[in-house]
């Protein structure tokens, strides 16, 4: 007689390597980004104020267009940043939270979309490929869009940059740089990222360029 035995098959979802156990700590508790967030002629307002509930709004003038963030996701950073190149600013905001898939608190961006009128979701990230602690938006390619940049944590505990671009439904990783023990994230200057990188203020240009 045979017999046909069943194996069961474990699927895993990799978590996070090393994610940090506090979110990063917001640089102040209230952010105003005044800007044409539709290239309109009219200015909005966007204000991150983490010790509110909702956290993040969009204003225009004295009227408030949206809110919405809840502060037990525990915001810590607004930006803005075109990142399909329809001429428009995305709002993005870092989070510390847990999400369906990864259930131990941790960063995860959220990036909001303005047509003029109202605020909604374009993409609601669980994490990117590595655990991060801050970011910022700028075209370092020319082509039109906003890149992604993340100052990230590589499985040895050091210090990364990676720069992502939108594909539509998400971001790509197209290139990283560094293996720092202590990195900030400066800014961007002249098409290169600037770095605080052990002590030492650096340019970071994709290898090639």
């Amino acid at each position: 007689m045979r017999f046909l035995i069943l194996i069961p098959v474990l699927l895993i979802l990799t978590a996070p390597a090393l994610p940090d156990a506090q979110p990063p700590a917001p640089k102040h508790p209230r952010t105003v980004i005044e800007v044409d967030l539709d290239g309109d002629g009219r200015r909005e307002r966007v204000v991150l104020d983490v010790r509110r509930d909702p956290s993040l709004s969009v204003w225009r003038a004295d009227r408030r267009l949206w809110q919405g963030v809840r502060r037990a996701w525990k915001p810590w950073k607004a930006a803005l940043g075109d990142v399909d190149g329809d001429g428009k600013r995305d709002i993005a905001v870092g989070l510390f939270k847990s999400t369906r898939f990864f259930p131990d608190p941790h960063s995860c961006l959220f990036i909001y979309q303005f047509n003029g009128s109202r605020v909604s979701p374009k993409w609601l990230g669980s994490n990117l490929s590595k655990p991060f602690t801050d970011f910022l938006f700028a075209d370092l390619d020319g082509d039109g869009s906003d890149n992604l940049i993340a100052l990230e944590t590589l499985r040895d505990g050091r210090r990364c940059i990676t720069v992502y671009s939108w594909n539509g439904f998400g971001f790509t990783a197209d290139w990283h740089e560094g293996r720092w023990e202590k990195a900030a994230l400066l800014g961007v200057q002249r098409g290169a990222v600037v770095v605080l990188a052990d002590g030492r203020r650096t340019a970071i240009r994709r290898h090639g360029q």
